[in-house]
């Protein structure tokens, strides 16, 4: 058994972000559980200001922030912003020289808001959306028959209709809709909770963080950044008043997807003792079952992508090898019924076996795969990703044995399933699947 080699020199992003985590991790439970707070009670006459005030006051400060005025406006409105004072009622009110300065801002602003587009301004990195057309596209779905007469303010409709109407709805593959409802549902609790019922009240951190949870993961499969980084923020701001294990979790997660060299996935197997009681994961084993086979997932492939021997036993791993760990996984998907997990976990040893050379294990693994995606059709991005695996074997047969066969067979494929990313509207993905080809 070894310790892996671990790159001591993170990326300033990565430093930068796990400061941030370590800092909440060490301080959150001394903190005094805030109520969220309602930017229109301060904001009264500045009314084009209240966006600034969701992006920038309940989401962390050092996150890239969503903008759409030029660099000097911008660090103005932070600077007042980071004057707010909080008071005994816990209400964040203006003071009157900060009144003032934004007098002075909201003329520049309204002026850049007034010219925005999205398509021209480079400076806008996520589409807006205001209270009112949040609250329409949240009664839409509402309307819908299965939600008939449902109420949001009730702790289980609400868990549901964030499964139903995010979680598998992004599961099978319609992305515009799942991260809408998601972004539509965080704008409410971010601005007024009461205007779908419910109270002021410190157990509105859960519903904040469970939206975020659940738009936070359907926004890194579509690979929207932006919407992302919103998503992420909102956890990083519900941990500071709420230190939930399942929100520091996903935390690391999303830190994990994006920085190869990230340590967070051998925390999670680590901490996942710690991390059975928390109520979020609680809530999300009631509807997909238990998450043990994506932590064991994420950990072994995490080794195998910062260069572990894959058939050495490691310490981060609870002595386990990483192929081990990743047959281990599937197997623990399966147990809990999560089909999606335990394709991709299926599909991560297939890919790892065909990177390796190991025909006959990637053969075996491919064909289980395959027969258990059969079985499992809603699961979009885990099918398409099954298909995309089996269009990569080929074109490295054809890079290895130059057989022009092979090259069809891929170029055929991968074609496929870019044309699959295209009508799931997942332009990123297209795009990068047609430049293996290309």
């Amino acid at each position: 058994m070894i310790w892996m080699s671990i790159p001591t020199k993170l990326d300033p992003a990565i430093a930068r972000y796990t400061e941030m985590l370590d800092a909440l991790v060490t301080t959150a439970s001394t903190q005094v559980k805030a109520i969220p707070i309602k930017p229109y009670r301060l904001f009264q006459g500045h009314r084009g200001l209240e966006n600034h005030y969701t992006e920038f006051v309940t989401r962390p400060l050092d996150t890239i922030p969503l903008r759409a005025v030029d660099e000097a406006t911008h660090r103005q409105i932070i600077s007042v912003l980071k004057g707010l004072k909080r008071h005994n009622t816990r209400e964040r009110i203006l003071s009157e020289n900060a009144l003032i300065d934004f007098d002075k801002l909201f003329s520049p602003y309204s002026n850049a808001m007034s010219k925005w587009d999205q398509r021209i301004n480079k400076n806008v990195v996520a589409p807006r959306m205001n209270l009112q057309r949040a609250l329409e596209l949240t009664s839409k779905r509402l309307a819908l028959p299965h939600w008939a007469g449902s109420n949001l303010a009730s702790e289980q409709t609400f868990q549901s209709f964030c499964f139903n109407e995010v979680f598998f709805e992004r599961q099978r593959g319609n992305y515009t809709s799942a991260i809408k409802t998601a972004y539509a549902l965080h704008v409410i609790l971010s601005v007024a909770p009461e205007s779908i019922g419910m109270a002021d009240t410190p157990q509105i951190c859960m519903y904040r963080g469970l939206i975020a949870y659940v738009g936070g993961w359907a926004a890194y499969q579509a690979r929207n950044h932006a919407l992302e980084r919103i998503f992420v923020g909102e956890l990083v701001n519900v941990y500071r008043i709420w230190p939930d294990p399942g929100i520091r979790n996903r935390i690391r997660n999303h830190l994990g997807y994006h920085h190869k060299n990230y340590r967070g996935p051998f925390l999670i197997l680590k901490d996942r003792s710690d991390a059975i009681k928390s109520p979020m994961n609680r809530i999300y084993d009631e509807f997909l079952g238990s998450n043990g086979g994506s932590t064991l997932h994420n950990a072994s492939r995490s080794a195998l992508e910062m260069g572990a021997d894959p058939n050495t036993r490691l310490r981060q791993l609870e002595n386990r090898t990483p192929l081990a760990g990743l047959n281990e996984a599937v197997l623990m998907d399966q147990d809990s019924g999560d089909p999606e997990g335990a394709l991709f976990s299926m599909i991560t040893l297939a890919d790892w076996y065909d990177q390796l050379e190991m025909e006959n294990n990637f053969s075996k693994q491919f064909s289980s795969a395959q027969a258990y995606a059969k079985t499992n059709k809603t699961c979009m991005l885990a099918n398409t990703s099954l298909l995309r695996l089996k269009g990569e074997h080929h074109l490295r047969k054809w890079k290895k044995s130059g057989s022009s066969t092979e090259l069809v067979t891929a170029t055929r494929t991968l074609d496929t399933v870019a044309s699959i990313y295209d009508k799931s509207h997942l332009p990123d993905r297209a795009n990068e699947t047609r430049s293996l080809i290309s």
